[in-house]
């Protein structure tokens, strides 16, 4: 039993009682008040030959809450009671005597519901007394004690046995009560059990019926039943024939269409007032295939549990008993159901203790679980109905129609789409593809580095917020190709000259004395520039690029001049073999305006400096060093035999000369010797080609 505070509870109470009074223990006497006032004797009754249910409960007990719901004790004393065979009498005895009137009309904190209203047999309340008398330990008690005595040889007085009946059938409560009583049940005793339909089976017209059973020693011959369908009257329905002793009997309640609540009370037997009553719910219908499954997670106590389909005549089909669950705790458990088409079906979820599968309330335990799917083929296609116990609550029984039809299913009858529902009959346009590269849960069909990004979408690129071709939309990293910013005439445009001062750049370079030179100078021009005089930074206007200065010998510049303007460059290439050595201020000049308050002003002439280092050559430098050779180099630290000097090779010319080794066609013969003896060559002037040739032959011997 769960609720194990509540034997903890009583036993607390009884703690000083003797054990539970076991069956065939002599039932003591107790007179007790009902809630309405009347004064019940215990053996008053039993020496009237009545038999007494004892019903020992608390008005918090759900297990006591439950079994009266189900009417069995309700239906014994209709049936047996004053108003019915007048054999037996029912007493409810609320035995928590902390318990309050509003408990027992279901208003106060500790209960479960109203009894008053679903109790017709009288309550006696605060008997705890009679409890503790009975020995008892937990609820519900239930005895039966028959009217049997036997007497008391020192007393002389009369005592009655009792036998723990419990929580029985109406079944069991009648063989308690009568079979081994001395007691026989007077009159005609019907007794009612609903056996029409329970389900509106696709919203049609259904069956109601009670099949009347006769457990009295008269016949029944006449009989009237009243009836109601959510709470509205429908007409009486009475009944002719003979129904004598343990014979049964169907009785046609009327059909209807209406979904809910179905009364129906026996209200004359054999032209006599009775008062029988009893209901059923109809329900609804949920279409389903034919095939579906009942799936459950059980709780901590699966024995509890069990689920029954039945025909809508009532024809069992499949289930699982209350106990067969035993010994599998939390598990998840499946079955498969095959039904036949077009017809309606009930399906029962029972859970003998009546909290459903909602276990976590009584400690810490799982909850459990049921639903029912139906299927198409091996695919699950809806649902039916789910619980889930900790969201649903507790329940004693649960009731669903099913209608099993031919279902048309419309849906995508692609295979390629994501949403392809291999059972559609039909399709109904709602196809979903994935997107190319990718499959149906929006992952890449390939991704070799498993970034996310398709490999057919990969973008490679420089992902270097410093470079040059820095790429934002780049998704695969190869920083080698990366190209950074150098602020050089390669660079013209970049964005990098925005955050770049006035200037030349490379500032300063270098070279050596005698080898071959050549730089690019990057003149860049920002947006302001420092007035010279004021040493005030202005915003720039324009600048006009005019001249050079401070080349070192032996190197010559290329400058595309012109007009710049804020944030431009030009470039200016200075080359050639320099043949002196130092550091020399190489000065870009030009003339400058800048904008005050909107004017130009012209602020005169402005020049950038480039640093220019030569350096000394560590190695000679061969060559001719004759200055007055043809290819006299300057520059030439030793020389190597190749001087070239040209002239007259003719030894008989007047204007032969030894030292000369390349004839130039410039030979002179006697008749054609100038009349000016200083003009030693001959060639009609006096010049320096004269004198180093005089200078050539200085300290030679005359022949």
């Amino acid at each position: 039993m769960k609720h194990i505070y509540m034997l903890f509870a009583v036993l607390a109470i009884s703690s000083t009682a003797l054990a539970q009074l076991p069956s065939g223990s002599i039932a003591p006497d107790f007179t007790a008040t009902d809630i309405n006032g009347t004064e019940w004797n215990l053996y008053d009754l039993l020496d009237e030959g009545n038999t007494v249910i004892l019903d020992f409960s608390a008005t918090w007990c759900g297990p006591c809450w439950n079994y009266a719901l189900g009417g069995t004790l309700e239906d014994m004393y209709s049936t047996f009671g004053p108003e019915g065979t007048g054999d037996l009498y029912v007493f409810y005895l609320e035995s928590d005597d902390s318990t309050t009137d509003a408990d027992l009309n279901g208003t106060g904190p500790a209960t479960t519901g109203d009894w008053v209203s679903i109790t017709n047999f009288p309550i006696i309340d605060n008997a705890s007394n009679i409890f503790d008398s009975y020995s008892n330990t937990y609820y519900p008690t239930i005895y039966t004690v028959c009217p049997d005595g036997t007497e008391n040889a020192t007393t002389g007085e009369m005592e009655y046995s009792l036998v723990e009946s419990g929580q029985t059938t109406f079944e069991g409560h009648v063989a308690a009560a009568f079979q081994n009583c001395a007691n026989s049940i007077t009159g005609a005793a019907p007794v009612m059990t609903y056996n029409g339909e329970t389900s509106s089976c696709g919203g049609g017209e259904w069956m109601a019926s009670t099949l009347v059973s006769n457990l009295g020693s008269e016949n029944i011959t006449a009989m009237t039943f009243s009836v109601s369908l959510n709470g509205v009257a429908q007409s009486d329905v009475t009944w002719a024939g003979v129904l004598s002793n343990g014979g049964n009997e169907t009785i046609d309640l009327g059909s209807y269409n209406e979904e809910g609540t179905f009364d129906y009370s026996l209200i004359t037997v054999n032209g006599a007032a009775w008062n029988a009553d009893d209901a059923t719910t109809i329900v609804g219908s949920v279409e389903s295939s034919t095939i579906i499954q009942v799936r459950i997670t059980t709780d901590n106590w699966p024995e509890e549990t069990g689920w029954t389909i039945e025909s809508a005549s009532g024809m069992y089909i499949d289930g699982i008993a209350t106990g067969d669950l035993a010994g599998q705790n939390d598990t998840p458990l499946t079955w498969d159901v095959a039904l036949d088409l077009n017809e309606c079906y009930i399906f029962k979820m029972t859970d003998s203790y009546g909290d459903g599968l909602n276990a976590s309330q009584w400690g810490d335990y799982a909850d459990g679980s049921f639903s029912i799917v139906y299927m198409i083929g091996e695919n699950e296609a809806d649902t039916i109905i789910s619980y889930d116990g900790a969201i649903d609550g507790e329940f004693a029984e649960l009731v669903i129609g099913i209608e099993t039809i031919d279902f048309v299913f419309s849906g995508c009858t692609d295979s390629s789409a994501c949403n392809y529902l291999n059972y559609a009959t039909e399709d109904d346009g709602s196809c979903v593809f994935p997107e190319q590269w990718y499959n149906c849960d929006g992952e890449c069909i390939t991704d070799v580095d498993n970034d996310g990004i398709c490999d057919q979408l990969e973008i490679l690129g420089c992902t270097d917020y410093e470079a040059f071709n820095y790429n934002p939309d780049a998704t695969d990293s190869d920083n080698t190709l990366c190209i950074y910013f150098v602020q050089d005439c390669n660079s013209f445009g970049d964005p990098g000259w925005l955050e770049t001062e006035s200037g030349t750049y490379p500032e300063q370079s270098s070279g050596i004395f005698g080898e071959m030179y050549n730089e690019d100078i990057a003149l860049h021009l920002s947006t302001t520039i420092v007035e010279p005089e004021s040493g005030v930074n202005y915003a720039i206007q324009s600048f006009d690029f005019t001249s050079m200065s401070g080349l070192p010998e032996g190197i010559t510049s290329t400058m595309s001049g012109g007009q710049m303007n804020p944030n431009s460059q030009v470039c200016v290439n200075i080359s050639g073999i320099p043949i002196e050595t130092g550091l020399f201020d190489i000065l870009l000049t030009g003339e400058a305006f800048i904008s005050v308050f909107g004017n130009s002003i012209n602020i005169g002439m402005i020049s950038f400096t480039h640093t220019l280092e030569i350096g000394d050559n560590p190695n000679p430098i061969s060559g001719c060093t004759y200055p007055g050779s043809d290819n006299y180099l300057l520059y030439a630290m030793i020389d190597d035999g190749t001087c070239i000097i040209s002239g007259c090779t003719d030894p008989e010319a007047s204007n032969f000369h030894a030292f000369v080794n390349l004839e130039d066609g410039s030979c002179l013969y006697v008749e054609d010797i100038s009349d000016c003896i200083e003009d030693i060559n001959q060639d009609g002037t006096i010049g320096t080609p004269d004198l180093l040739q005089l200078l050539g032959s200085y300290g030679q011997t005359c022949e």
